[in-house]
C-alpha cells in the first residue's frame, strides 16, 4: 500500500505537520487528474496533450499553420547527440590543454604549445565539420496556412499554397525555423552535400498557368520567399525575391532573381521517401 493510501486511513489529529503536507499536496494533484507513483507522476485525465506536444505547440505559432507537424526527421536524435558528443569533446580539450604545461615532462614550451595548438585545431575543425553536416537536417516539418499574413514582415507577405516551415538546428544545437511561403522557390536537387533542397537563387513564373490570381505579382515588386527565425520569432535572415519581365517580353512570364539578407538556412536534408509514402 502506497504512503498516500496508508495516511488516508489515520485521523487527521494523528498525523503531523510534515504528513499533512503530504497529504493535502497529493490530494491537491488528485483533483487535477494526477497522482504520485515511484517513477514521478501519472495523468489520469481525459486530455490528450502531453507535455513535449505542449511545448512544441509554443513553438509553431509564430508564423500561422498547423499545430502538429507532418514530417519528422528520423536522425534527429542521432544529429543531436552527435553534436553534443563533439561539443564535449571540444570544451574537455580546451579545459584540459593549459593542465600540459603543469605536466613534469622533456618537453620545451614551444612543444607544449604547438601540442595544445594541434589538439584544438584539431577538435575545432571536427566539431565545424559536424555542424556542417548536421545544420541541415530537418528536424520537422509542418503545414502554413494559406492566405494569412505574416507577422513582422516588412515586405508584402503572402502564404501561398503549399507553404512549409522547415526546422533545423546549428552547431550549438540553436532551434531555427524556416518559413518558405512558396513551394515555387524550393528547388529539388542541390550541389551541396548532405542536402536535399535549397532555396532557389532564379525562379521563372508563367502567369498564364496559375490557377489563382497570383498574390499580385508583376514586375518591379519584391516579395519575401521565406524567412528564418530562432525559437523566440526573431528573424534571423530573409531570402527575398525581386520580380521583372521576361526577357523575350512575354508579359506572362516573371523573372526572379533572389537575394539574401541577415543569415537565412538556405539549404534542407530531407528524407524525399517519407514525404512520398505520406
Amino acid at each position: 500500500m502506497s504512503s498516500f493510501h496508508a495516511l488516508r486511513r489515520l485521523p487527521i489529529s494523528s498525523l503531523t505537520s510534515s504528513h499533512r503536507g503530504f497529504l493535502h499536496r497529493n490530494v491537491a494533484l488528485c483533483r487535477y487528474g494526477r497522482t504520485f507513483t515511484h517513477s514521478g507522476i501519472t495523468r489520469l485525465s481525459s486530455s490528450k496533450l502531453s507535455f513535449a506536444a505542449i511545448n512544441t505547440e509554443k513553438k509553431l505559432h509564430h508564423v500561422p499553420g498547423d499545430a502538429e507537424p507532418f514530417y519528422q526527421g528520423p536522425l534527429a536524435r542521432t544529429f543531436r547527440s552527435l553534436k553534443v558528443f563533439s561539443l564535449s569533446s571540444l570544451g574537455l580539450c580546451i579545459s584540459v590543454s593549459p593542465f600540459l604545461y603543469l605536466i613534469d615532462a622533456a618537453m620545451t614550451t614551444s612543444a607544449r604549445t604547438g601540442l595544445i595548438i594541434f589538439a584544438v585545431t584539431t577538435s575545432s575543425f571536427s566539431t565545424s565539420l559536424v555542424g556542417w553536416i548536421g545544420s541541415p537536417y530537418v528536424t520537422w516539418m509542418r503545414r502554413l496556412e494559406e492566405g494569412s499574413t505574416v507577422p513582422n514582415s516588412t515586405l508584402p507577405t503572402q502564404i501561398h499554397t503549399g507553404a512549409v516551415e522547415l526546422s533545423t538546428r546549428n552547431v550549438f544545437l540553436q532551434e531555427r525555423l524556416t518559413s518558405v511561403y512558396d513551394p515555387v522557390f524550393l528547388k529539388s536537387g542541390t550541389k551541396r552535400a548532405f542536402a536535399k533542397w535549397e532555396l532557389a537563387d532564379e525562379v521563372v513564373l508563367d502567369l498564364s498557368e496559375m490557377p489563382t490570381e497570383n498574390g499580385g505579382r508583376k514586375g518591379g515588386m519584391e516579395e519575401v520567399a521565406a524567412e528564418t527565425r530562432d525559437s523566440k520569432g526573431n528573424v534571423k535572415g530573409r531570402w527575398i525575391i525581386q520580380w521583372k519581365q521576361a526577357d523575350d517580353g512575354n508579359p506572362n512570364v516573371l523573372l526572379g532573381t533572389a537575394r539574401q539578407e541577415g543569415r537565412v538556412v538556405r539549404y534542407f536534408n530531407v528524407h524525399e521517401e517519407l514525404l512520398q509514402r505520406g
